[in-house]
């Protein structure tokens, strides 16, 4: 196999402009929940490590390592972050095979007259 890159093997692939827009929006998915995740196991173990079953401190009848990592934070978080990365991070593309992927934008943007 030559050291062509993949897209360049085939003849009738076509680069589209949105591959790189949803390539970084993955990359952005992926980090949130690797972020998403390890806050929420500091949580849990920062509050629920090394302490005995019966010193537990309960919020609503939860132990309160469950509670503040398992359902405030979680609730949180699964609609605060979320919303902000789309609003800030996102961009809005067009899914139409013949239009050039920059939906939201005026003609004027896009160079055509």
């Amino acid at each position: 196999m030559s050291s062509r890159r993949w897209s360049e093997e085939s003849e009738d692939f076509e680069h589209d402009p949105r591959y790189r827009v949803s390539l970084r929006e993955t990359w952005i998915c992926i980090g949130y929940w690797a972020a998403f995740t390890g806050i929420a196991i500091a949580i849990a173990w920062g509050l629920g490590s090394g302490v005995d079953g019966a010193e537990q401190d309960f919020v609503m009848g939860f132990p309160a390592w469950f509670f503040y990592s398992g359902i405030a934070f979680v609730g949180v978080a699964s609609f605060i972050a979320p919303y902000l990365m789309v609003r800030f991070l996102f961009r809005d593309i067009s899914l139409e095979p013949e239009d050039d992927g920059l939906a939201g934008h005026s003609a004027q943007q896009r160079g055509e007259r």
